[in-house]
């Protein structure tokens, strides 16, 4: 197998980086493409590929059904419920509010969570809403839950999680939201599975899968810092005009839209911040 650290398999290993990021827009910046070689070599070993290029050509010309493995191996997928939970809770007791007075009565509040993985963030959003009856008062909640990895979203349909998806919940609220699955499993009951739809979508081109459809709410939290700044700023492009007026993007704690010109300005819910069009 071709070493990465020789001139012929850096430049392959940039010839996949390139390859990726056109497709998905995910990148993997030349410090990190080390975990890019380490992440393929079994793989690689299993199809008898003896070199980068051999697998950089299968990609490119061969069956599609091994980019979409490659993209299972390549992402980050690390999620539990009731990650970054205050954001959810400042879009229901605040956030809701704000879009109402701009929209006035909303008989369907339309949520996309982009990025959702294996389903922890919609299912949590869905148990929060629970809660919240007065604020959506005669609101029905709708939540479109999209990533690119098929294998992600087939978990996230069967609903069925253990210990390290259920880390940061309460006893009492495993109790009340999951039924038990057998050892220390747990599955989601079924209320708050009704009105979530798990599709797979690919954010680097989400004009082809939500075309046309506006949203009040889209998370798309602790995605974009792994995309190319290019791609970054194409998708908070993408992202703002998906949003209806008065509508709220909320990205990752840690992240930031601030920098970008994409026709979004900040906004205070809660003690969160978020993204309203600017238009």
């Amino acid at each position: 197998m071709t070493d990465s650290g020789n001139p012929a398999g850096d430049e392959d290993l940039a010839l996949l980086d390139e390859l990726i990021c056109e497709r998905t827009g995910i990148s993997f910046p030349e410090q990190r493409r080390y975990l890019l070689h380490a992440r393929l070599q079994s793989r690689m070993s299993e199809l008898r590929l003896a070199t980068l290029r051999d697998y950089y050509l299968a990609l490119r010309f061969g069956d599609p059904a091994e980019f979409d493995y490659l993209v299972s191996k390549i992402r980050n997928g690390e999620t539990y419920f009731q990650r970054e939970s205050g954001q959810v809770a400042a879009v229901f007791e605040e956030g809701l509010a704000r879009i109402k007075a701009k929209l006035g009565p909303i008989p369907e509040l339309r949520v996309l969570s982009m990025g959702c993985a294996s389903g922890e963030e919609p299912y949590s959003i869905a148990m929060y809403a629970s809660s919240c009856r007065q604020e959506l008062g005669q609101s029905k909640l709708q939540i479109d839950a999209c990533d690119i990895d098929s294998g992600a979203l087939a978990r996230a349909r069967q609903g069925i999680y253990g210990k390290a998806s259920l880390r940061s919940v309460s006893q009492a609220c495993v109790a009340r939201h999951f039924e038990p699955a057998g050892g220390e499993r747990f599955s989601v009951r079924a209320p708050y599975r009704e009105g979530v739809r798990f599709y797979r979508g690919n954010l680097h081109e989400l004009q082809k899968f939500v075309p046309g459809k506006r949203y009040h709410v889209i998370f798309c939290r602790n995605v974009l810092i792994y995309f190319s700044p290019g791609a970054r700023r194409d998708a908070l492009r993408s992202l703002g005009e998906r949003l209806e007026d008065g509508g709220l993007l909320l990205l990752g704690m840690t992240e930031s839209a601030g920098h970008h010109r994409v026709g979004l300005r900040r906004v205070k819910i809660g003690d969160c911040l978020a993204y309203e069009r600017a238009d």
